[in-house]
């Protein structure tokens, strides 16, 4: 199994004092979902804002961080193939308002994500102007 990282934090504070990096298993994606590698991620006053408590904070902790991100589809669940033109390799973004950032966060290299909360990256974008969409 392989592993990978992400950002995540157990209290409330200034994120240089309390995020902390994490490693974690790759889980395969199960039905409707999508294993994605994380290439950029977009940072923003409401991240600094949520890991201060201050921002549509998580009803309980430890928390992930981050709703902006792009990246290239790693694997695809069951079912996912036969929704659209879905494959691996493609590149995507993530739908921040459809992200919850305390079980997902996309501050990490990567994540499982319901095929609901993506969209197809602008071929003509780099990843992190992907990310700031």
């Amino acid at each position: 199994m392989q592993e990978s990282e992400f950002w995540a934090f157990e209290t409330y504070g200034e994120p240089m004092a309390v995020l902390r990096r994490e490693r974690e298993s790759w889980r395969e994606p199960g039905a409707g979902q999508v294993l994605v590698a994380i290439r950029a991620i977009g940072l923003n006053r409401a991240d600094v804002l949520y890991v201060r408590g201050l921002h549509f904070p998580p009803d309980h902790l430890p928390s992930g961080v981050g709703v902006e991100a792009a990246g290239e589809i790693l694997a695809l669940g069951e079912g996912v193939a036969g929704q659209g033109d879905w494959t691996v390799g493609q590149r995507v973004c993530l739908l921040p308002m459809a992200i919850v950032p305390k079980v997902q966060g996309a501050f990490r290299q990567v994540g499982l994500y319901d095929l609901s909360q993506l969209l197809p990256a602008p071929p003509d974008h780099s990843f992190a102007e992907a990310a700031a969409l």
